[in-house]
């Protein structure tokens, strides 16, 4: 029993992996594909890429480095975010099938209950049924043999 849970735990493990990664790429493909699609004018104005002399080329060069990392670290909070977000969905399923998983038990453990409680009724009714073979002419008599054994059974449960 505790191998087939450790692998459907596995099997979940492996699943919010794999949609974690669709995810990243996802995002990554998304971005690259936003980029492609803005014009270079749209990305840096002229002045960025144009320069007089060597001196300007490296001022240019610093604001530029500049913007790539701002362009960066917004990117991978944008991303951070994401995962962030898919992170709380995941683990908020995983509490609601979690609590689903014990509301089955809890109402496995009721039907169990039940069953034995029935189980043990009919094997008393039998009892009583073989000790006086006069009783089984009268099926009201084995009805209310039957319910007082019911009852009896349920108040030592409780």
């Amino acid at each position: 029993n505790n191998n087939n849970n450790n692998n459907n735990n596995n099997s979940f493990e492996n699943d919010l992996n794999t949609n974690i990664y669709d995810i990243n790429s996802s995002l990554i493909d998304d971005s690259i594909e936003n980029i492609i699609n803005l014009k270079n004018q749209d990305i840096l104005p002229d002045e960025m890429v144009t320069f007089k002399n060597l001196s300007e080329l490296q001022i240019r060069n610093q604001q530029l480095l500049q913007i790539i990392f701002e362009l960066r670290s917004k990117y991978e909070q944008e991303i951070q975010t994401k995962r962030d977000q898919e992170l709380e969905t995941a683990q908020r399923e995983i509490k609601e099938l979690r609590e689903t998983k014990e509301q089955f038990y809890e109402e496995i453990q009721t039907i169990i209950r039940q069953r034995d409680l029935f189980k043990q009724s009919i094997n008393h009714l039998a009892n009583l049924s073989k000790n006086s073979f006069d009783d089984l002419s009268n099926p009201l008599t084995l009805l209310s043999a039957a319910s007082s054994s019911i009852t009896k059974n349920i108040k030592n449960k409780n």
